[in-house]
């Protein structure tokens, strides 16, 4: 329940964001597995292929801004408020050997992973704003609300659930 109900909506916001920058679009672009344009390239959900094979190779979102030549490795989590600063640290040790592998498939690109942490009822940090805003995402505010609705949302639809399991 915990992917298609808080975590993936909350991810959608995030790519939706990436793709539309700062434009104000009035239909939201759908997901697919791989955009692209002139100035960038977006996979969605992609398992990256590396020699050797790694555990962690599915990112959320790998991000390629092709004129700063920057690779973004992305990678969302929706869980417990306490749980921010271990989620936002798993992500980093999770995806360290995936940039590393990277790096030398893609030496023209720097790599940099940005976990995007918030918590299961709409709790946020510091670091998730600048890491929004590391993107290129200007209206972070707003983007950050969004998010907070998915998240939130998610929950009351999880808990919902539970408790009409609880009384069958």
């Amino acid at each position: 329940m915990y992917l298609p109900l808080r975590h993936n909506k909350v991810a959608k916001v995030i790519y939706q964001n990436i793709i539309w920058k700062n434009e104000n679009k009035l239909k939201s672009p759908p997901i697919v597995d791989k955009y692209s344009d002139d100035d960038k390239e977006i996979w969605w959900d992609t398992k990256i292929k590396t020699i050797p094979p790694l555990k962690h190779n599915k990112p959320d979102i790998t991000y390629w801004d092709k004129k700063e030549k920057k690779c973004y490795i992305i990678d969302i989590a929706v869980g417990l408020d306490i749980n921010i600063k271990k989620n936002i640290n798993l992500k980093y040790d999770n995806y360290m050997r995936l940039s590393a592998e990277l790096k030398k498939l893609y030496p023209e690109f720097t790599f940099e992973i940005i976990p995007l942490v918030i918590g299961a009822t709409g709790l946020v940090t510091d670091d998730l704003m600048k890491n929004i805003k590391k993107l290129g995402i200007e209206n972070t505010k707003k983007t950050i609300t969004k998010c907070q609705e998915m998240a939130l949302l998610g929950t009351v639809k999880i808990v919902k659930s539970f408790m009409k399991m609880k009384t069958k």
